[in-house]
């Protein structure tokens, strides 16, 4: 479900795919090809030597996110995705209104998604 889920993110043309903690923050644009070796998932766009390296067995759950945007009365739209000892995102991907309504609708309409932990990636 998690490589499924990054996959459909991953082809969603400028999607920013933002990692940040405390005192860094780094950002990559879409569309990003998504491969899983090790039980990692590296997300790469084609032609930048940047990527992401995602470690899934830590991953518990995705959540579908609207939040205030930049402007008043704006909304963001992303898709979080939470470390199995975290109460903060590990990978925030942003996403247009439509993309993220297509994506949602994609997985069921499920705001929040459970990896199915110490089964392997899917």
């Amino acid at each position: 479900m998690i490589l499924d889920l990054l996959r459909a993110l991953g082809g969603v043309r400028e999607a920013n795919f933002v990692v940040r903690n405390a005192d860094a923050l780094s950002e990559l644009l879409g569309p990003l090809r998504v491969t899983e070796d090790g039980g990692w998932a590296t997300l790469e766009r084609e032609g930048c030597p940047c990527h992401i390296h995602l470690r899934l067995e830590q991953m518990a759950e995705a959540r579908f996110v609207q939040e205030p945007g930049f402007s008043p009365e704006t909304k963001a739209y992303c898709v979080q995705f939470f470390h199995a000892n975290g109460d903060r995102p590990v990978l925030m991907i942003y996403l247009s209104e439509p993309a993220y309504q297509e994506v949602l609708g994609r997985f069921g309409g499920q705001e929040r998604i459970a990896f199915n932990r110490g089964a392997g990636p899917t």
